[in-house]
């Protein structure tokens, strides 16, 4: 999962070093700084709140909005990723599940 964690934090903008799976310095130091930009929990771990914090910002750097970025998964999440899903020809069933989030992070990443 610190995988999708790093590609997600390079999409929407934090630098995470590597995107190598491993959660090193810059990877705790970039999960810091994004919490501290969206008023979550500062403690350098990517739980719940930050990845779904993460999934909804690169739902909005690609053209889908979530809602306000508050890590709770809602239903203008759920809406927002369904038509993602639809829009890249995913399965659609509002789960960022890997091949949702591929697709999100290049989106989001290529919008930035």
């Amino acid at each position: 999962m610190i995988l999708h964690v790093q590609k997600g934090l390079i999409a929407t903008g934090y630098d995470p070093g590597a995107a190598d799976g491993i959660s090193g310095r810059k990877t705790v130091a970039a999960i810091r700084a994004f919490q501290a930009d969206y008023v979550l929990t500062v403690d350098g771990i990517a739980g719940p709140k930050t990845i779904n914090a993460i999934i909804q910002l690169a739902l909005q750097n690609a053209g889908y909005d979530p809602g306000e970025i508050d890590g709770v998964p809602g239903r203008n999440t759920t809406a927002a990723i369904r038509s993602f899903q639809s829009d890249n020809g995913l399965k659609v069933d509002g789960v960022a599940g890997g091949n949702t989030l591929n697709a999100l992070f290049a989106a989001s990443e290529a919008a930035c």
